[in-house]
């Protein structure tokens, strides 16, 4: 049982997070941010955000988005799903870790889980 768990480990690959210096990775951040000020998806007021981009598949990005309100002292700082103009985010709580299992590939999904505190996925 040990050996099985231990090949398991050893097969899944690392997380290697998109290079922020380069231009179509800062393109897909300032993308999303806009997107994300203009329709007040986190809020539900004017914000400002910031976003980390932690990886692209199948049409999809996964972000770490960070939103401060401009009128009040709201915030957020949440992982995100992004298709085109679609925003999804993982509900809170207990339900938390489940959702970001199903909006986000699983690999992806275990480092967020496991980083969530780190500036590693944080813009």
């Amino acid at each position: 049982m040990l050996m099985l768990a231990f090949v398991s480990a050893c097969s899944s690959r690392p997380v290697v997070l998109p290079d922020r210096a380069d231009p179509e990775v800062k393109a897909e951040e300032t993308r999303i941010a806009t997107l994300l000020n203009a329709n007040w998806t986190l809020l539900g007021e004017p914000s400002v955000c910031m976003v980390r981009l932690l990886g692209q598949q199948a049409g999809a990005s996964f972000v770490w988005a960070k939103c401060d309100a401009r009128d009040s002292s709201s915030s957020a700082s949440v992982p995100l799903r992004v298709v085109g103009p679609k925003v999804n985010r993982p509900r809170d709580g207990a339900a938390f870790s489940d959702t970001v299992r199903e909006l986000f590939p699983e690999d992806l999904a275990n480092y967020v889980i496991a980083n969530q505190g780190s500036p590693n996925v944080r813009p």
